[in-house]
């Protein structure tokens, strides 16, 4: 199953596969979009948010999976969502748990302006808004 773009001026839409891939297919979405809406200075941070986002979907979620990209007044929302109706399963572990990975949800923490889940009518959605640098200021 290949990804499927729906572009929408200021918008991406892509379904993606559940597999590993994934976040790396999610990753070049996001440098086009940014490319597309003259963010550059995002592409970074929104690339890693983006790649925690879609693995954690992919590990822990169902299928199917969905990447959305939408900017508006210098904020980009990001949000996949997945078939797994679990939102408990959504937290942040604790940093000093001796458990390898699951720290994915800290740094998406530390690099959005906000971020949370929701439940949809097939799943969850977890979404994370990051106001660009440029928009900051103005």
């Amino acid at each position: 199953m290949s990804p499927r773009p729906d572009d929408a001026g200021s918008r991406r839409f892509v379904t993606l596969p559940p597999t590993l891939e994934s976040s790396r297919c999610a990753r070049e979405h996001v440098t086009r979009f940014v490319a597309e809406q003259h963010l550059d200075g995002a592409r970074d941070d929104l690339r890693i948010i983006v790649s925690e986002l879609v693995a954690n979907a992919v590990m822990h979620g169902r299928a199917p999976i969905a990447l959305t990209l939408a900017q508006h007044d210098g904020t980009v929302r990001v949000e996949v969502t997945d078939g797994a109706a679990d939102l408990d399963a959504v937290h942040l572990r604790e940093i000093d748990s001796p458990t390898v990975g699951g720290r994915g949800l800290r740094i998406l923490s530390a690099l959005a302006d906000a971020w949370g889940i929701a439940a949809t009518a097939h799943g969850k959605s977890v979404w994370a808004t990051y106001v660009v640098a440029s928009a900051q200021h103005e």
